[in-house]
């Protein structure tokens, strides 16, 4: 069976749970009519190989400043090159010294005014300074961990051990003391398969964790009221986020056109977004595990999606990434300024923009392993 999500569906279900659920109120707004203010039709590329390092061919990169990080998960060494991917030194790497990491892989990384956050698989947190010296290390501290060991069997939404990291989109943010986080739930008893009408309504899907203890505060948010309407959204129901420096939150959720706005108390206060090009939307069903397992690969190779979000603070802009139809050679981008949208543009497939050294707006890292390559990719929008 085969659903095909429409804009017209995603703008039904937002008014209808907004009306008909109280407690979503706090979570989604009505969107807004925006008018489009097309600028750009298309973008040109420059190219910045990573060259000249020895690595795994899995990791990620950060840019802070001018500079570009490049985190490998697996080797845990940072490797750092100049905004042009001039080769500088490298950092960290396994072991207990003061300049060494002690995790099994790093699966998360965050820049911090002092110096460098990093997470590993096992919940375990590292701080350096500016210099790569070890400051402090802790395990998350949930809350509920004394009803986790004694093996609570009433499980509610809000407790924060049912939680992991989602590892397959991972975004750490920094703001004012908290680390942001976005997760999502495999607990026996409260996930999308044994609880979809609970999961989808009640589930949170960000962690806030003080920086200097590693306790987690609160568990934010909830899911689109596209997910409540169809519980059968599995295959695309991962999240990203991003934090303005002021603290509001922009969401995007993969099954959703629209685009999420919260303060920093995360009570909504507003949305926006337009669907994307050459969007596949027909959707399989999915009701077991075993179908999951079988098609979730195939279906996110295959549909359309929305992928990745990322505000630029200099420029005041929001990037969204889109998944076209599979047989494409491209995925699309979206530029929005003040919620209004300013281009709808083909990148290059998998595209994220990852950061800003004016007058360029940096790439995620595109890996090829076999060809032993590492490249990221540039482009500035004149005018703005």
């Amino acid at each position: 069976m085969k659903i095909k999500i429409t804009a017209s569906f995603l703008l039904l279900a937002s008014l209808i749970f907004s009306c008909g659920d109280k407690s979503s109120k706090k979570y989604f707004a009505i969107p807004k009519n925006n008018a489009k203010d097309i600028q750009y039709e298309a973008l040109e590329f420059d190219t910045i190989r990573l060259k000249n390092i020895e690595t795994s061919y899995v990791g990620f990169i950060k840019i802070k400043t001018d500079t570009i990080y490049f985190v490998d998960k697996k080797f845990k060494w940072v490797f750092v090159f100049d905004k042009n991917g001039i080769f500088s030194n490298r950092f960290l790497g396994e072991g207990g010294g003061p300049k060494e990491i002690n995790t099994g892989e790093i699966v998360g990384y965050e820049s911090l005014e002092r110096g460098h956050f990093f997470v590993g698989p096992g919940n375990d947190c590292h701080i350096f300074n500016q210099n790569f010296e070890r400051e402090k290390e802790y395990v998350m501290e949930k809350a509920n961990k004394k009803q986790k060991n004694e093996g609570i069997k009433n499980i509610s939404a809000d407790m924060d051990f049912i939680y992991t990291l989602s590892y397959p989109k991972l975004k750490l943010k920094n703001h004012k003391g908290f680390i942001y986080f976005n997760v999502y739930s495999e607990h026996p008893e409260f996930n999308f398969f044994k609880t979809p009408e609970d999961y989808f309504k009640q589930s949170r899907i960000i962690a806030k964790m003080d920086l200097e203890t590693g306790k987690i505060e609160s568990m934010l948010g909830r899911y689109s009221p596209v997910y409540s309407n169809y519980k059968n959204l599995r295959q695309f129901s991962l999240i990203s986020f991003d934090i303005t420096e002021k603290g509001d939150f922009y969401v995007c959720q993969e099954a959703d056109s629209l685009i999420y706005v919260y303060d920093n108390n995360y009570t909504s206060t507003g949305a926006f977004g337009y669907k994307g090009k050459d969007m596949d939307l027909n959707y399989k069903t999915i009701t077991s595990g075993a179908e999951f397992k079988e098609l979730y690969k195939d279906e996110r190779e295959k549909r359309g999606y929305y992928d990745w979000i990322e505000y630029i603070n200099e420029m005041d802009l929001v990037f969204r990434s889109y998944k076209k139809v599979g047989k494409s050679k491209k995925d699309g981008l979206q530029i929005y300024k003040n919620q209004i949208l300013i281009a709808d543009v083909n990148v290059p497939k998998n595209f994220r923009v990852e950061g800003y050294v004016a007058p360029y707006f940096y790439s995620h890292a595109f890996i090829d392993e076999e060809k032993e390559s590492i490249h990221v990719l540039k482009f500035k929008l004149d005018g703005l």
